[in-house]
This record gives structure tokens, sequence and C-alpha cells, in this order.
């Protein structure tokens, strides 16, 4: 069922919502929606037959109830919730994320102490840099980006890959490149100028430019 799942989303939408993006994981025990209104408006959620991380903030629904149900308990998510409105800093930050002209400079979630596995005080990230062959160096995450990751995780549009248990990479899914894509004619000219001066080991938010 998870995989007509999308048609059957389709059926609850209202005038000026759309289905911009759905995918199911790979092992086809997840499926991931984005829906979209107005211009910049979106929300997100997941269903799935198990929990995902506590700092992920949207809904998850249980894949294995009944199928008028979960449309019902859909339906009624999205009346209720807050919807997002997708931000000049978010398409920046996405973009420069998908960008970064150095292949060897990742970003990583913090899990000392099992900040990440049990939801220790809020998500930190850092930033690994390798560099010759065999040197590698740790950097911090600007305050402002720092900001800007944790709402992107939150809602969905960045995802973790856990190398092994301390080692948890950030990347950018399929949700995040639908919404880049489909912004992009109203932000791109803007990043193109911003990106001039970013600093890829040290990224910051152009602020005085953030706007909705």
């Amino acid at each position: 069922m998870i995989h007509l799942l999308d048609e059957k989303v389709k059926t609850i939408l209202r005038d000026g919502e759309k289905l911009l993006n759905f995918y199911v994981s790979q092992k086809a025990k997840s499926s991931y929606f984005i829906i979209i209104r107005s211009e910049n408006e979106f929300i997100t959620f997941r269903v799935s037959n198990h929990p995902t991380s506590a700092f992920y903030s949207n809904r998850t629904f249980d894949s294995r109830k009944d199928l008028d149900l979960l449309l019902k308990d859909i339906r009624a998510y999205m009346d209720k919730s807050s919807w997002y409105v997708f931000k000049y800093e978010d398409y920046f930050s996405l973009k420069a994320l998908s960008q970064i002209p150095f292949k060897r400079i990742q970003f990583y979630i913090d899990n000392s102490m099992g900040i990440f596995d049990y939801f220790l005080g809020g998500l930190v990230f850092y930033q690994s840099r390798k560099f010759g062959r065999n040197h590698k160096e740790f950097n911090i995450v600007s305050e402002s980006f720092q900001a800007e990751l944790r709402k992107l995780f939150s809602v969905g549009l960045i995802s973790e890959y856990r190398k092994d248990k301390d080692n948890i990479l950030v990347y950018i899914n399929r949700s995040s490149r639908f919404m880049m894509t489909y912004m992009e004619e109203r932000y791109l000219d803007q990043f193109k100028k911003d990106e001039k001066e970013i600093d890829y080991r040290y990224i910051e938010l152009p602020e005085a430019r953030c706007s909705s």
C-alpha cells in the first residue's frame, strides 16, 4: 500500500494545495511527503512502521493503520498545524550545502555523550575537513548556520547517515532538492550574488538579505 499512498493523499488535498514530492525509502518501510500551498508555504510528514529521531519535529504516521483513518489523521494534521514558510535563508543554506566546492568538507551531528541518540540538549553540528593524505580538522559551525541546520533537520529537509556510532553525516535529501528546484526562480539570482562572499569553511547566513 505504501507505494500507492501518494495517490490516496492527493484525494484529501484542498484547493491550492499540491503534492510537491513523494518518495519511498530504499527499504520501502517509510514514505516522505511535501505538500505546498500559496507561493512558499509547505508542510512535510512521514508515514512509516517505525519512529525516527526525536529532533524531527514533523509527524510520523503509522503505516499499519487503517487507510481511511490514516488519511483522516493526515488531513487533520495539515489543518491544525502551522505550515512552514520557505525563506531565502533556507534556500541559501541548502544551496550552499549542495555546492560545497571542497569535496573533503562534510557536516556531522555531534553525538558525544549520546547527545543525538538520547536527545540530550539541543542538536549540535560540526564540520570535518580533510586535507592532504592523512590530515583532518574539525571546525565549529557559525551560530547562524547552526540554527538554520537545526531548523532544516527538524522539518525534514536535511537527513543523517550513520557511518558508525558517533559519526553521523548530514546530507541533502530528495525533499530539499525538490524545494530548491521549486523556489529556484525566486531565489537563485540573489544566491549568485551572495555566493561570492561564502566562506565554505565557516558558512554564515547573509542576515541582512534574509526575508520571506
